[in-house]
C-alpha cells in the first residue's frame, strides 16, 4: 500500500477519534470508561496517564502483521514534507507516529486496513496526550533536516509560480515547470560567465595540496547541528563550462552568484538525493536499497567533481598505453610525435610546478619554445587532439540527463589558446582521451587487452611499493590476478576496467545494474571462487600457464590456508564514487546475493539477465560458505569484501614498504566509517590520524 493511502486511512481514524473525544478531552470520568479503567480508585490525573501509558505498551507489546515500522517512518517523513514544503499542520500527527515509535516493542504492525486495532490504538495514546500533556516531538536544530530542506526548497519554488505535489513521499513536478527551472539557471549562469563561476566555486572548497584533492563529500549532520541542503558543484561545473567562452561586460557582484547558487540549491534539492543524516542510511531495506544505490550514484554526478590526482595519470600514460602507440601506425594519428613527445607534453600541462592549480593556458608557441625539438605542427596537433574544437555541454540543461561531453576531452580550444580548467578535475579526461585515440586505430580488442596492461601496471607499483605477490593459474582454467600474503591475511585483488557509463551516472537504473554486474558482481564472484578453494582444499597451488597441468609439474606458487583471514578487493581503473563506499559494497552483494530483479520497463528486462547469473553465483558460493564456516551471515561474509579504484590503491602505494605495511594500511580504515560515502576522505582522515 501506498504512502497516500496509508495517510488517508491514518487520518481518518484520528478524525473518528477527534469527534469522540471532542467534548471530553478534560473529563477523567469519561476517558477512565472509554478504557475500562476504574475512575473511582484512580482519581489522580497522573495516575490516570500512567494507567494510560501501559495500555499503550501493552497493546503494541508483541504484536505480528505485515506493516513494516519502515513505512511507518516513511509515512512520517511524508507528512513532515507536507508540513514544511505546503504548510500543512500535522503536528499532532507527527505526535501519534512518535509516541508509536517510542513504546514499539516490534518491528512490524497489522495492516493500516484493520481500522479496529488502528482506532484503539490511537484513542488510547489520544487520550494519554491529552491528560500527560507529554511531547513526543524532539526540538533539536538537526531535526528533520531532509523535510526542512526539501519543503523550503518546495517553498521557493511554489512562491515563484512553478506547479509542485507531493506524492507518496515523493516531490512531483510538471515537466514543463522542471524544464523552466533548469532553463531559468542555465540563462544565469550565461550572464555571469562560465570561468567566473568556476572561480567561484574552486574557492568555496579548499584543495588538498598534499593529495590534490578537493575537500568535497557528503555533508552529515546530528542533532545539534543544523545545515543546508548541498551546493551541486558538479552540476554547476557542467554548465558553467558551457559558458566558459562569455566575456563578461562588467564585474558581477557576489550576491548575484550567491543567488544563483540558492536557486540551483532548492532546484537540485526538489530530486531528493541527500540524506543529511548518517541514520538515514542504517533503515536500507531489501524494499529501497535500488532507490538507495541510485540517488547515491546521481548524487555523486551531480554534488561531487570528478577528481584524479595528476602525477598519477602521467604515471599511468607511461606504464599502461605504450605497447597500444607502437602497435597502430601512429604516424597517421600523431604524425612525428613519438610516445614520449605525447608524454612529456602531457605532464608538463598536468604538472610543471610554474603553472598554478587552475586556469592553466598554453600557447602552440609557448610550448615550442620549452619544447623545441617537438615541431610546431606536432605541437598543434598533439593539443587539437586533447581539446574540445566545439562549445562542450552545449546541449546540457538539466541535472539528470547524460548530455555531458564535458569530460572526453581535457583542454579547451579558446580563439588561440588551449585552457586546462583545473589539473585535478581534468587529469583523468587525458588518459581516457588517449585511450580513445588508440581505440579508434588499434580495434576492438583493445578493451580486452588494456585490462592485462593494466594488471601489468599494478604488478609494477607493487613491485615498487617492495610487496611480495603471487599470481598465476590453477585448476585448468581458474586464474588469480594477484596474491598478497602475510603472517594474519590473504589478499585476493581481481583487476577490472568497466567504468561507469554517462547513462548510469545520470540515474538509468538498468544500465546501472548492468554495469555493476560487469565490475563488482564479476569480478567478487571470481574472488569468492578462489575463496571457497582455498578453504575446501587448504590451498592453491598456482601455475604459469593456463590448461591441464602435467603430471610432476611443479608449481610457481602454493598459497597455504592455515585459517588466516581472507579479503576480496576489486580493483578498478575507473572511479565508481559511492559505490566504492565499504558500507555501501556490503550492501549491494548482500542484496544481490540471489537477488531476483526486474526492470520496470520490460522491453529492457533482458539487459538484467547478466545480473541475475551473477547474482545466482554469489548465492550458491555464499550456500557452499555456510556449510563450511557453520551457518555464516551475509553480512558476516561480505565484510571481507572491498572495491578500490586504481587512483586509491596508488595513494595506498605511496604509504607501504612491504607486505606487513598494505596490511596495517588496508585494515587502519576497515572498522569505522564516517558517513561521507568517500573513501579518499576517510583515508587521508585515517592517515593523518595514525602515529
Amino acid at each position: 500500500m501506498n504512502l497516500d493511502d496509508i495517510e488517508i486511512l491514518f487520518s481518518e481514524y484520528i478524525i473518528a477519534n477527534e469527534k469522540i473525544i471532542r467534548n471530553s478531552r478534560d473529563n477523567l470520568k469519561l476517558i477512565c470508561e472509554r478504557h475500562s479503567i476504574n475512575h473511582d480508585k484512580s482519581e489522580n490525573k497522573y495516575e490516570i496517564a500512567y494507567l494510560l501509558e501501559e495500555k499503550i505498551k501493552d497493546i503494541l507489546d508483541a504484536i505480528q502483521g505485515e506493516l513494516e515500522i519502515e513505512k511507518l517512518r516513511e509515512l512520517k517523513s511524508h507528512l513532515l514534507l507536507k508540513q514544511y514544503g505546503l504548510n500543512l499542520d500535522f503536528n499532532h500527527y507527527i505526535q501519534y507516529l512518535e509516541c508509536i515509535a517510542t513504546y514499539r516493542t516490534s518491528t512490524e504492525f497489522p495492516c493500516i486496513t484493520n481500522g479496529i486495532w488502528w482506532r484503539k490504538l490511537l484513542l488510547i495514546i489520544m487520550d494519554y496526550l491529552n491528560v500527560s500533556n507529554r511531547n513526543f516531538i524532539l526540538e533539536y536544530p538537526g531535526m528533520n533536516m531532509k523535510e526542512r530542506n526539501e519543503g523550503e526548497a518546495i517553498k521557493y519554488w511554489v512562491d515563484r509560480g512553478y506547479r509542485i505535489r507531493i506524492k507518496n513521499g515523493k516531490v512531483k513536478i510538471e515537466d514543463e515547470d522542471y524544464a523552466r527551472m533548469g532553463r531559468c539557471i542555465d540563462r544565469c549562469i550565461e550572464k555571469i560567465g562560465g570561468k567566473h563561476l568556476i572561480e567561484v566555486l574552486l574557492k568555496l572548497n579548499p584543495l588538498d595540496k598534499e593529495n590534490l584533492r578537493y575537500n568535497l563529500y557528503r555533508q552529515k549532520n546530528n542533532l545539534e547541528l543544523k545545515i543546508s541542503s548541498g551546493i551541486p558543484f558538479g552540476y554547476l561545473l557542467n554548465l558553467s563550462v558551457k559558458h566558459y567562452h562569455r566575456k563578461l561586460d562588467k564585474e558581477v557582484k557576489i550576491e548575484k552568484i550567491n543567488d544563483l547558487i540558492e536557486m540551483v540549491r532548492h532546484y537540485i534539492a526538489l530530486l531528493q538525493l541527500q540524506t543529511y543524516s548518517n541514520m538515514r542510511d542504517f533503515f536500507i531495506t531489501n524494499e529501497n536499497i535500488l532507490e538507495h544505490i541510485y540517488n547515491n550514484v546521481l548524487y555523486d554526478s551531480i554534488f561531487l567533481y570528478k577528481q584524479y590526482n595528476p602525477i598519477f595519470i602521467s604515471r599511468m600514460v607511461k606504464g599502461i598505453l605504450p605497447s597500444y602507440y607502437k602497435a597502430i601506425n601512429y604516424k597517421k594519428v600523431f604524425g612525428n610525435l613519438k610516445f614520449d613527445d605525447i608524454l612529456t607534453l602531457i605532464n608538463y600541462i598536468l604538472n610543471h610546478p610554474s603553472q598554478q592549480q587552475s586556469f592553466r593556458s598554453f600557447t602552440i608557441d609557448g610550448l615550442h619554445e620549452v619544447f623545441s625539438k617537438i615541431q610546431t605542427e606536432d605541437i598543434r596537433k598533439f593539443l587539437d587532439l586533447f581539446s574540445h574544437q566545439d562549445t562542450p555541454n552545449k546541449d546540457f540543461v538539466y541535472p539528470n540527463n547524460n548530455l555531458s561531453d564535458y569530460d572526453k576531452f581535457p583542454l579547451l580550444k579558446i580563439n588561440h589558446e588551449y585552457v586546462l580548467i583545473d589539473r585535478t578535475l581534468n587529469a583523468f579526461s587525458f588518459f581516457d582521451c588517449f585511450c580513445d585515440i588508440l581505440r579508434k586505430e588499434y580495434g576492438n580488442r583493445f578493451d580486452d587487452d588494456l585490462g592485462v596492461s593494466l594488471e601489468e601496471f599494478i604488478k609494477e607499483l607493487l613491485e615498487k611499493s617492495n610487496i611480495e605477490f603471487s599470481s598465476g593459474y590453477y585448476k585448468e582454467n581458474e586464474e588469480c590476478d594477484i596474491v598478497i600474503e602475510t603472517n594474519k591475511f590473504i589478499f585476493f585483488l581481481e583487476i577490472k576496467k568497466k567504468p561507469l557509463t554517462k547513462k548510469s551516472l545520470t540515474g538509468d537504473g538498468v544500465k546501472l545494474f548492468s554495469d555493476i554486474s560487469k565490475s563488482i558482481l564479476v569480478s567478487q564472484s571470481q574472488l569468492g571462487k578462489h575463496e571457497l578453494n582455498l578453504i575446501k582444499d587448504k590451498k592453491i597451488d598456482l601455475y604459469s600457464k593456463r590448461g591441464k597441468i602435467k603430471k610432476g609439474t611443479i608449481p610457481i606458487k602454493s598459497i597455504e590456508y592455515k585459517n588466516k583471514t581472507i579479503e576480496r578487493i576489486s580493483v578498478n581503473l575507473n572511479e565508481f564514487g559511492i559505490l566504492s563506499d565499504k558500507m555501501m559494497i556490503q550492501k549491494i552483494l548482500g542484496f544481490l546475493t540471489g537477488a531476483e530483479l526486474k526492470a520496470l520497463d520490460n522491453s529492457r528486462d533482458d539487459e538484467l539477465d547478466e545480473i541475475r547469473i551473477k547474482a545466482k553465483h554469489l548465492l550458491k558460493q555464499f550456500d557452499e560458505h555456510k556449510l563450511l564456516e557453520n551457518d555464516i551471515d551475509l553480512r558476516k561474509k561480505y565484510f571481507n569484501s572491498s572495491f578500490m579504484s586504481l587512483q586509491m590503491l596508488m595513494y595506498r602505494l605511496q604509504n607501504v614498504s612491504n607486505n606487513d605495511e598494505f596490511e596495517n594500511d588496508y585494515l587502519a580504515g576497515k572498522y569505522t566509517t564516517s558517513g561521507t560515502g568517500d573513501c579518499y576522505t576517510e583515508y587521508f582522515l585515517i592517515k593523518n590520524l595514525k602515529p
